[in-house]
């Protein structure tokens, strides 16, 4: 069960981190990173700015104290746009002609594999991606009047109020989208996954089998 805001977790503990890890969404955060890299998607992937981003976050860890999931999650978003911002900068300099930079600072350090909580390795991506995948589509299927607030609501986690102080809508507005929007997400997820088993169970058809 994912740990709540009231119940203490030890950061410390390898076994602490990766249960405060679990608990902030992966997959969820890899629609955020997505979302965030614009022209940085060309040359590095999600996966690799969530494990670079979760390193670092590993690195400070003796000086973060358990305040809830939410903190928690606000706190490594942080991290997760100070790496992109960082890749960016490090992208353009070597664009300039700065040598041989590399986007990551674990590769520096030869850890760009290192993963305290066992969040990233190549299984456990390649679920985080299909889960996220089928989030970013059902997202995307919302009503445009839908999409911005579910997507502030449920993956940024901001307030009713501070959703409808960066959109410029009534709070009461932004509570009704919240409902329908959120509500209608969440068919379209089950109904994403229920297809997705289904045809997951259907035999290769012949243009399909014959691609190896």
């Amino acid at each position: 069960m994912p740990p709540t805001s009231d119940i203490e977790i030890d950061l410390s503990t390898p076994a602490g981190w990766q249960s405060a890890v679990e608990s902030t969404g992966l997959a969820s955060l890899l629609v955020l990173i997505d979302a965030r890299m614009g022209d940085l998607a060309q040359h590095v992937s999600a996966e690799d700015v969530l494990q670079d981003s979760l390193l670092n976050a590993w690195r400070a860890h003796d000086n973060v104290k358990w305040l809830g999931r939410k903190a928690f999650r606000s706190w490594l978003l942080t991290i997760i746009d100070r790496c992109i911002s960082d890749m960016r900068s490090r992208l353009h300099a070597a664009k300039r002609g700065a040598g041989n930079v590399a986007l990551f600072h674990s590769l520096e350090h030869g850890m760009l594999h290192f993963d305290p909580a066992g969040t990233t390795t190549p299984s456990r991506v390649a679920t985080l991606r299909e889960q996220a995948t089928v989030m970013r589509q059902s997202l995307d299927e919302l009503p445009d009047d839908l999409r911005d607030v579910v997507r502030l609501r449920l993956f940024e986690q901001h307030t009713v109020r501070a959703i409808a102080e960066s959109l410029g809508l009534a709070v009461s507005t932004v509570e009704h989208r919240v409902r329908r929007g959120v509500t209608l997400y969440h068919s379209r997820l089950r109904a994403i996954l229920a297809q997705s088993a289904i045809d997951s169970r259907k035999p290769p058809t012949d243009a399909v089998s014959s691609v190896r």
